[in-house]
């Protein structure tokens, strides 16, 4: 809404990266960045009523989950809302 320029170009990156279907990706949200602990958890979900996640994530544990999903593969193809609960 403040940004509709960058919201389409967002979408518009989104849509090319999901019509590939030899590309394993994931596409993740984030809230407001901080400079918090890398042991907080991470809540990985769907935006909606049972969003379990915070307003923020932590720069240190939004690495540590990267990293994890890269192993796990657990969001292929999928876009989760990330938040440290």
């Amino acid at each position: 809404m403040l940004l509709p320029q960058g919201t389409a170009e967002t979408v518009a990156l989104s849509k090319a990266i999901a019509a590939e279907d030899e590309l394993d990706w994931t596409i993740f949200r984030l809230p407001r960045l901080t400079d918090g602990s890398a042991d907080l958890p991470v809540w990985a979900g769907l935006l909606g009523p049972d969003f379990k996640g915070a307003l923020e994530i932590s720069r240190a544990s939004l690495a540590r989950w990267v990293l994890q999903e890269i192993e796990q593969r657990a969001w292929i193809k999928g876009a989760p809302v990330l938040g440290n609960c």
